[in-house]
């Protein structure tokens, strides 16, 4: 056993080799790939049916009955002209998965070897977040399938490795590029509104990380490049591009290179095509920007409001308050509801945060604020409910439940909210009496119509609204609420949509997409005679919020718009409701504008009617039958004294109802001590995760004395995983957890027995059974420096693990453990974080499973998942004290005062070691252990110390951890030339 530990050295050898041979770390995270991808949450109360037409297996909850036939359709007429427009075909069906389970308007496609897309459906959100004609599942669905036909074109010739075979044939934009161009028009809010303010910004390129925008610009750029490459070069190059192949390894293996294959097709270079439509686009989008408006035309200057990308905005009735809806920062990137003075000061109250829709709706007595938010419903699905908050306190109240509610606005009495229901897709009018919650239904559509912003008149006589009916058109509708009469006042392919109301009821103002990107109009909607009127031509667009009323400088009073000159953020300006544009129409020479009309050979109908006929059998959903392979990865071992292969490998099922998960390596050196195997499946089908796994020779480890100790372990698990809602705020979750185990532990393989008897007692071997419960809560913001520096948060965990000689276990033991943290605020970007931990045990563990005080930090990464220990982790250190004590109690507390040092270091090692982003703490540590090791009288032995710690972020690779180098003393020897102590360590900044 050697006299020193060389702490940075073992953990620059152990981090990497934890990570390629753990298999808690490996594959207990399962990352689900279906549709809990995004709300971690399993579905059992589905029934899902089948149905198959040529070329396709459509896969639905049984409520969604009679959506096969709109989704066989629209398929296989994508099918046809994909195949034709890119010279691939399937030798299988393509599976296709569609669930109405959350109000997530999203979709993906998976290229394992029998491909997959799933797809979320019913959705009311389109009406708003979405522009041009074509219906959600038209769109989407033929998107998904463009992207699957391009996996298809790219693949390499080696199925053993899956998709690492297909990913470099996928170049970033032209992934999303191809998908766009081959199944949908040029529209506003899918490219030209985000690329022209780029291009106008002066900032066109998605990688230059200067806007939380630019993941939706890549998108805009590969639509746009190309339909730019298409109406240059052609289309029938595109097919010839994706049939490039490289060979390697003696020809053995083919895989696609897109840019050898771009210039071998082309004769340029990808670059100089990139650099080509880059010159193009700017002269398109400057030239249109000569004779449009910009922002410095309003006549206003931008108000001075908090936050970035404003969503929505209202003044208060008497317009003394404004409530913002914005995300809060490009580093703190979530959603805001505050309210500020309307005054010099700005001065403002934070009412509430997280997934909150526009629009906002003031009370009359402006007293509250109205809105709706993405939460929990039943099920633990993902939806839309509506809330109200108090604009003075923040209180906040929940108006439904599981009612797919949105877009609320308040009638004139303040008595009654009116809201958009989405039933089954279908959006419907309701209101709802605010006194006693009585709710009544006002519109009666069917079918796949959707509603979007509601305007209530000042009188409270007519409601108006955006409809995007089930033909595709968009216009703006006023129905008289005592007659129910209803006006449609725009004309469908304008794409008009968020109406206002002018103070006095006798005018409509309007948001249009027309010009590709919004802009401002006005009409009476009373007249018999269309007035409609310009308010506003600007380049990059400009939305209307609201109409303020008249004062001594403004007769017809002050429209509250957002615009923006830049893709790194929107303001918010106030115009004179009088303005109109003077200009309405630009001028383009056709050669810069032919490419935003241009069209693949074969093209998808924007509208296609569902064909019963397609669907040639039904029947019940088959899980098993559905697993595909996901990759498979071998692998070398390679060591002075072990050599061997591995191999990697997993299988999924797109619901993610079954997952299987395997790591074997067999050693050439001594097959029966280093060869490991650890086998997991993961199922989905009940409430709960269940995950049971099996493993031979995984690892375990601590620091161990001056050593480092590796234990190796056999047995089996079983994980039970529940995660619940019983909290109703942004951030939170909850997860209940159990863990039975049946483990056999060799504590002694890896350790030099030679020589003295190490302090602890020499680790130990045997079998142990254990059942552990608990729960885990924690509320955590998003920031992009969590995990050095988080602003705020906080979590519990109690959890008990017992184990008991049965089944040949030799431990017997009660253990329970209190976790809980807090970051408080401090001044500025500084925080407060407390730490506290308590534990107790009755019975007798493994020596090496000690709790107590330990001489050196244990090494801690982060959180797997809960229920889970990656390292040995029931013990504490307090910074400078370096020995010891082991009992039965522990009580220990950090307080620490962090402070924001230096941004990054910039510093790079061998090509992928970093050191990056430090902060400066100031701590406390105190504790104390229940022991045999106390002294005289005594039953614990209590600890205190203090001093300060330079925190930075290591990154190796792909991973990122947390070191530490700090000095620490004893409290009592604070001041004086003793027991000072220099010391490195790898822990997380918070516990989980």
């Amino acid at each position: 056993m050697s006299s020193r530990i060389h702490t940075p050295l073992l953990t620059a050898i152990l981090i990497p080799l934890l990570f390629l041979t753990d298999p808690v770390l490996l594959f207990s995270q399962h990352v689900p790939v279906g549709f809990s991808i995004f709300n971690n949450r399993n579905h059992p109360e589905l029934n899902w049916v089948s149905a198959e037409t040529d070329h396709f297996i459509i896969n639905y909850p049984e409520h969604l009955s009679g959506i096969e036939y709109e989704a066989a359709s629209i398929a296989e007429a994508a099918y046809q002209a994909l195949s034709e427009n890119m010279g691939v075909t399937f030798d299988y069906k393509i599976r296709i998965f569609l669930s109405d389970e959350d109000e997530i308007i999203n979709g993906f496609a998976v290229p394992f070897s029998r491909a997959y897309t799933n797809i979320w459906v019913n959705l009311n959100d389109v009406a708003v977040q979405w522009s041009g004609p074509e219906k959600w599942l038209r769109t989407v669905l033929a998107h998904e399938l463009a992207h699957i036909f391009h996996f298809e074109a790219v693949k390499s010739n080696i199925p053993l490795i899956g998709t690492l075979g297909t990913a470099p044939g996928l170049p970033v934009p032209w992934t999303e590029g191809i998908a766009q161009y081959m199944t949908e028009p040029w529209h506003a809010l899918r490219g030209d509104a985000l690329l022209r303010a780029a291009f106008y910004d002066g900032r066109p390129s998605f990688r230059d990380g200067s806007s939380l925008l630019n993941g939706q610009l890549m998108y805009a750029t590969g639509n746009s490049q190309l339909r730019y490459f298409a109406s240059v070069y052609g289309d029938s190059l595109l097919p010839k591009i994706l049939e490039q192949r490289e060979k390697k390894l003696f020809g053995l293996i083919r895989l696609h290179d897109f840019e050898e294959g771009f210039k071998e097709v082309t004769g340029t270079s990808f670059p100089e095509f990139e650099e080509e439509w880059r010159r193009h686009m700017a002269i398109y989008y400057h030239s249109l920007a000569g004779q449009m408006e910009r922002s410095d035309s309003l006549g206003s200057k931008a108000e001075s409001l908090p936050g970035q990308f404003i969503q929505d905005l209202r003044f208060s009735p008497d317009t003394t308050k404004i409530a913002v809806l914005a995300l809060k920062s490009a580093e703190e990137p979530y959603l805001q509801l505050y309210v500020a003075q309307n005054d010099s000061t700005r001065n403002r109250r934070v009412l509430s945060e997280g997934s909150i829709r526009p629009p906002l709706s003031w009370s009359p007595d402006g007293t509250r604020i109205a809105y709706s938010a993405i939460t929990r419903g039943q099920y633990g699905s993902l939806i839309n409910d509506l809330y109200i908050s108090d604009a003075e306190t923040g209180r906040r109240e929940r108006l439904t439940h599981s009612r797919r509610a949105s877009n609320p606005v308040f009638t004139p009495d303040g008595d009654k909210l009116f809201y958009v229901v989405n039933e089954s897709g279908t959006g419907n009018i309701f209101s709802k009496t605010l006194f006693d919650g009585a709710e009544e239904r006002l519109t009666r559509y069917e079918g796949d119509h959707q509603i979007g912003w509601l305007a209530m008149h000042p009188a409270g006589t007519h409601l108006a609204y955006a409809t995007f009916e089930a033909d595709g058109s968009r216009h703006i509708a006023v129905r008289n609420l005592q007659s129910g009469e209803v006006l449609s006042l725009t004309r469908p392919e304008e794409d008009d949509r968020h109406p206002v109301w002018s103070p006095d009821g006798t005018r409509l103002l309007y948001t249009s997409l027309r010009d590709q990107v919004p802009n401002i109009f006005v009409t009476d909607p009373f007249l018999d005679e269309a007035n409609e009127e310009r308010v506003t031509f600007l380049f990059t667009g400009g939305t209307a919020r609201q109409w303020l009323p008249a004062d001594s400088l403004h007769t017809e009073g002050r429209l509250v718009i957002t615009a923006t000159d830049t893709k790194r953020d929107s303001k918010a300006y106030l115009i004179d409701a009088a303005r109109r544009s003077e200009t309405d129409q630009a001028v383009i020479n056709p050669s810069y504008s032919r490419w935003l009309t241009h069209t693949p050979p074969a093209v998808i109908p924007s509208r296609i009617d569902p064909d019963p006929s397609l669907i040639r059998s039904r029947a019940g959903y088959r899980s098993f039958r559905n697993i595909s392979h996901v990759t498979t990865i071998p692998f070398p071992l390679i060591g002075s004294d072990n050599t061997g292969i591995g191999l990697i490998t997993a299988f999924s099922e797109p619901l993610s109802n079954h997952m299987f998960t395997a790591l074997g390596a067999i050693s050439f050196t001594n097959f029966e001590e280093n060869s490991l195997i650890f086998l997991s499946y993961m199922n989905n089908q009940f409430r709960p995760q269940l995950s049971l796994n099996a493993y031979h020779n995984s690892f375990t480890a601590r620091i161990y004395e001056r050593d480092f100790l590796v234990t190796t372990n056999s047995g089996a698990f079983l994980l039970a995983s529940l995660p619940r809602d019983w909290i109703d705020s942004p951030f939170v979750n909850t997860t209940l957890y159990s863990r039975f185990r049946f483990d056999y532990t060799d504590g002694s393989r890896f350790w030099d027995r030679e020589g003295s008897g190490p302090v602890l007692g020499f680790p130990e071997s045997g079998w142990q059974n254990d059942l552990r419960i608990g729960m885990r809560i924690q509320k955590q913001k998003p920031y992009l420096h969590n995990l050095i520096h988080p602003l705020n948060g906080w979590g519990v965990e109690p959890r008990i693990t017992a184990a008991a000689a049965f089944l040949g276990g030799e431990t017997e033991f009660i253990r329970t453990d209190l976790t809980a943290y807090a970051v408080l605020p401090a001044p500025g970007s500084t925080r407060f974080y407390l730490y506290g931990r308590a534990i107790a045990q009755s019975g007798n563990a493994f020596v090496q499973d000690y709790i107590g005080f330990s001489r050196f930090d244990e090494i801690e990464i982060g959180a797997a998942l809960p229920g889970l220990d990656v390292l040995y982790t029931d013990a504490e250190r307090v910074r400078g004290f370096s020995d010891y004590v082991t009992g039965d109690r522990l009580f220990f507390g950090t307080l620490e005062y962090r402070i924001p040092f230096i941004s990054d270091l910039n510093t790079r090692f061998l090509g992928i070691v970093s050191l990056r982003r430090t902060t400066l703490s100031a701590f406390l540590d105190a504790g104390m252990v229940r022991t045999e090791q106390a002294g005289p009288g005594e039953s614990y032995v209590k600890r205190a110390g203090a001093g300060l710690e330079l925190k930075n972020v290591l990154q190796l690779g792909p991973l990122s951890l947390v070191h530490s180098l700090g000095y620490a003393q004893p409290v009592q020897d604070l001041g004086k030339e003793r027991n000072q102590e220099v010391y490195y360590r790898v822990k997380a900044v918070i516990p989980f």
